[in-house]
């Protein structure tokens, strides 16, 4: 989502999988959160690429420090869990 990511984006894409899914299901929430690198220096395997440069990245995470999408999720009954929880939760079907 990078740049794109804002409360009024995260509440349409809330509003379309509601319209399409029933209340027990399960969606995945992807963003690739950190801080921006600089030419030659992190990345990921060949050194910093577009990606680990792009301000997107410390948008996302930015959004994702503030309240703001948590009250979006709450009001929206959305439950946050990591993917070992997932997994676990899985497991006892």
């Amino acid at each position: 989502m990078g740049s794109h990511m804002t409360i009024d984006h995260l509440e349409q894409a809330i509003a379309s999988i509601n319209h399409h899914v029933n209340a027990s299901s399960t969606f995945e929430f992807m963003t690739h959160p950190g801080y921006c690198t600089s030419p030659g220096h992190g990345g990921c395997g060949n050194g910093a690429d577009d990606f680990s440069q792009s301000k997107d990245r410390e948008h996302e995470m930015d959004f994702l420090r503030g309240s703001a999408w948590k009250q979006v999720l709450c009001k929206n009954r959305i439950e946050v869990c990591s993917y070992q929880d997932f997994k676990v939760n899985l497991g006892s079907l």
